[in-house]
């Protein structure tokens, strides 16, 4: 059995187990349980497909491509999101999230100001209007905003 199979066995006994023990435990009702299902099979199906490949995928990555460049911006990435988590307790929402998206885009090269203001006012608009105006569902409030 090949990685990407075994990698697809796990996926596929997770979803298994998420189905028929952890929604039914966690969740309280066919209502409330519908997202999760809707998750596990959007997760089991992938799963499947990678159990039936049979295209060996699992080719060692070339010396090259591992720059050490890369790897400290997935790091400097990965402490900006834990940063942004922390934010949202402090300053809120939307405005640690404006903050997080201008230092993301920072951080990929972007160097338009316009951009760089625009975009991000622009997303935090959208989800305002979608999540909490239309869906009429609240987001968290920091100490500050």
């Amino acid at each position: 059995m090949k990685t990407d199979q075994k990698i697809g066995l796990v996926i596929l006994a997770f979803c298994v187990a998420m189905w028929f023990f952890i929604i039914p435990n966690q969740c309280g009702g066919k209502v409330e349980s519908l997202f999760p299902r809707f998750v596990t099979v959007f997760m089991a199906v992938p799963a499947f497909f990678l159990i039936l490949s049979r295209k060996d995928t699992s080719k060692e990555i070339p010396h090259k491509a591992l720059n050490k460049k890369g790897i400290v911006l997935v790091i400097v990435i990965a402490i900006m999101f834990l940063i942004y988590i922390f934010m949202i307790s402090f300053l809120g929402y939307f405005v640690s999230s404006f903050l997080a998206l201008v230092a993301f885009m920072l951080s990929f090269g972007e160097r338009d100001w316009k951009r760089i203001v625009f975009v991000p006012a622009i997303v935090m608009l959208f989800i305002y209007f979608l999540i909490h105006g239309l869906l009429n569902f609240p987001f968290p409030k920091g100490m500050i905003f």
